[in-house]
């Protein structure tokens, strides 16, 4: 009996590890950005939600132009500092679900869709 409580101690601490990591993968991606390139130059980092404004990344929400996804179901991508996401989103009237891919840059973030895949600049790397 004693045996047993052992070792449901150690799958219940290997579990919450798992959790935790997986937690802390998810906020790595936390912050404001901006979407990269020279015809993105006068975009602030202060408007969020809006046309020249910030793309923020907050507690497994994103929040882009008239738009918002929340991020469930993160899968760590073994190999690469990038995790997969069931994003359930909404905007200008419209709510839609895809699979979302974030994975970390020099410059910030990749946000990978099945249909793009967009750079986004860190906003306190300026």
């Amino acid at each position: 009996m004693h045996s047993k409580k052992i070792g449901f101690v150690i799958i219940a601490t290997c579990i919450a590890l798992a959790a935790t990591n997986v937690a802390a993968q998810s906020n790595s991606f936390d912050g404001l950005y901006k979407p990269r390139g020279a015809e993105y130059a006068n975009w602030d980092c202060k408007t969020v939600g809006q046309d020249g404004g910030a793309i923020a990344i907050k507690n497994g929400e994103v929040w882009g132009v008239e738009s918002m996804c929340t991020l469930n179901n993160l899968v760590p991508v073994n190999g690469m500092s990038a995790v997969l996401f069931d994003a359930d989103c909404a905007g200008e009237g419209s709510e839609w679900t895809e699979r979302v891919m974030l994975m970390n840059a020099d410059f910030g973030v990749y946000y990978i869709t099945n249909s793009f895949v967009a750079e986004w600049q860190n906003c306190a790397v300026n």
